[in-house]
């Protein structure tokens, strides 16, 4: 696990500065954006695997983010605080908090074990709770001609509540494969993110 840890995060770093040497800073605008409209993906990524981003500035070097996406443990939101987003490319270092709301009852082809001790695999209603992370990283942001951003975002996603996976059918409870696949999904973890905002001056 820590290798595979490791092996992201030296992509990652190889990824940013690759992308760095060949991104065009643009910075000193006329104006500043006061706020910003985008997207997003990633892997534990505060807007899900995909969503919409929202920013707004409230000091020459501080941006409120939030954000609202689709994710591997249900609808996922997200809010935080952007530090050092300033006017040029920069690394900035973020902090926040997401949701993911989690699923009532979804029907899932998965392997669990009956009463008598056989394995079946087959479709079983299962309950997804809501999980709530705390969210730490740093983002690199690199400002194009008309101040929209592009963002590279690593970090790490806290989970601190929820995120547990319940079979609703009686009789049946999970196998070690089927709770090693909901460890995988369920929230929390490495966080790589791509982000881009339109700027809406």
């Amino acid at each position: 696990m820590k290798t595979k840890f490791i092996l992201l995060v030296l992509m990652g770093v190889i990824c940013n500065f690759t992308i760095a040497q060949k991104v065009t800073d643009y910075s000193k605008l006329s104006k500043v954006p006061s706020f910003y409209i985008g997207f997003g993906s990633g892997l534990n990524y505060n807007c899900g695997l995909i969503g919409l981003k929202l920013a707004g500035r409230i000091s020459d070097k501080i941006l409120i983010d939030a954000s609202a996406g689709i994710g591997s443990w249900g609808n996922k939101l997200g809010l935080g605080i952007i530090l050092n987003a300033k006017n040029e490319n920069a690394w900035c270092p973020i902090i926040g908090v997401s949701r993911a709301t989690g699923i009532e009852s979804t029907p899932l082809n998965i392997e669990v074990i009956n009463s008598s001790g056989n394995k079946i695999t087959n479709n079983f209603d299962v309950k997804i709770s809501p999980a709530t992370m705390v969210n730490i990283g740093v983002q690199r942001q690199w400002i194009r001609p008309t101040g929209n951003r592009i963002t590279l975002e690593l970090g790490y996603s806290v989970l601190v509540s929820g995120g547990e996976a319940t079979l609703l059918t009686p009789g049946y409870s999970f196998t070690d494969i089927s709770k090693k696949v909901f460890d995988l999904i369920k929230p929390g973890g490495l966080t790589v993110g791509f982000g881009y905002y339109f700027a809406l001056k």
